[in-house]
């Protein structure tokens, strides 16, 4: 591990890439007045939440369904094109759901398992879990740009603060980064687990692995390391520097970065995250079959909890939170609405019945909600859009 000097140097760095919109020079992922949704946890911190007001407050109609193989990966949005990744390979829609290319399987299997993409500047990023790896793609027409051999990818690229190089990260205990232009692989380094969640802030990776394990890394050395009590779910970064970790079984943590990296600011023990935890300014919001939770980022405990059962990563817009379940879809008001506690009145906005169980995660973007809708015996695997 590097030394004391090395670590304060990386306090630089940290500012979150993203759909928040901070204040960091550095921050070209998005731009003010954003309405795409353009990697699958919106932004390169992980944070799932586009401060802009870009999704429906009110009930909402149906756009546009789909029928589509079964969900792998959350929605993307961006460029004026919509991806869904599925076990028949990665979909393309226009806005109005007409459909696009598609990435298929290879020649010798029947099915892939990709990753969700992160889309910049007319290219598509995506791991796949096939001899492929990662792959460059012409947003355009899906033609192939080039690809790289880092092994099974196992959770969606990520770019630093400019989009200069992917980090990804594999289940054969692999992190990557990977030049955005040509392909070539800057450097690899092992981690203890395969890869279950990857955020990044500036040249740092915020890794989490299904061993447990939080690191941190700044051209492939560790700048940090913690061991957590269940296997990482979800990393998502804070504005300031805080990295919050939710875990299967183990409760949601803060960590703190920098001069005191990898200690635990606080811990939720029941803290839960179901694919992603959503991060505002003041808040860490985490939702499983357990429950709603909203978490302070001050140290100051739980905001609010709602019982219910959900099923998919949530997303968050302006003032709503929007958490998919397996009797369909909700939006919720980010401060609870009234009440005190446990306690809540008119938290919820309005829920729709999508037909069947929302899975992997949901995506807020053009004043839409775009839904992946899980396959069961009796009936297909379906792709709403809400507005």
């Amino acid at each position: 591990m590097p030394s004391r000097r090395r670590v304060l140097a990386s306090l630089g760095l940290l500012a979150t890439a993203g759909c928040l919109g901070r204040n960091s020079d550095t921050d070209s992922a998005t731009t003010d007045g954003q309405t795409d949704w353009p990697l699958p946890d919106c932004d390169a911190g992980g944070t799932s939440y586009n401060p802009n007001p870009v999704g429906p407050r009110s009930v909402p109609e149906e756009r546009w369904q789909r029928t589509v193989p079964q969900p792998t990966g959350r929605p993307v949005v961006a460029g004026g094109r919509v991806f869904l990744p599925t076990l028949g390979g990665l979909r393309t829609f226009a806005l109005d759901g007409s459909p696009g290319w598609s990435l298929t399987p290879v020649e010798d299997r029947s099915t892939v398992w990709p990753t969700g993409p992160a889309v910049h500047d007319g290219t598509v990023y995506v791991g796949t879990d096939d001899r492929r790896s990662l792959l460059a793609l012409d947003a355009d027409d899906g033609s192939e740009r080039w690809r790289a051999d880092v092994g099974d990818v196992s959770v969606p690229p990520t770019p630093d603060h400019d989009w200069e190089t992917i980090f990804v990260g594999t289940r054969d205990r692999t992190v990557a980064r990977v030049d955005a232009e040509s392909g070539d692989i800057r450097w690899a380094t092992s981690v203890f687990g395969a890869v279950t969640a990857l955020a990044t802030s500036g040249d740092i990776a915020y890794v989490g692995t299904e061993a447990g394990e939080v690191y941190a890394l700044l051209n492939s050395e560790g700048l940090w390391r913690r061991k957590l009590p269940g296997s990482v779910v979800d990393v998502a970064l804070g504005n300031g520097g805080p990295v919050y970790a939710t875990t299967f079984g183990g409760g949601t943590f803060e960590l703190a970065d920098g001069l005191h990296a990898g200690r635990t600011r606080w811990h939720d023990e029941s803290g839960p995250a179901k694919d992603s935890l959503v991060v505002t300014d003041d808040t860490v919001y985490g939702a499983d079959g357990g429950g709603l939770v909203a978490m302070s980022r001050h140290g100051e405990g739980r905001r609010w909890s709602l019982d219910g059962s959900f099923a998919a990563g949530m997303a968050g817009a302006g003032d709503t939170l929007y958490v998919g379940g397996e009797d369909g879809v909700s939006a919720y008001r980010l401060d609870g609405g009234l009440g005190v506690g446990d306690v809540r009145l008119n938290a919820r906005r309005w829920h729709v019945d999508v037909g069947g169980s929302v899975v992997r995660g949901l995506a807020v973007a053009d004043d839409a909600l775009f839904v992946p809708v899980s396959g069961t015996s009796e009936s297909e695997a379906a792709f709403v859009a809400l507005d």
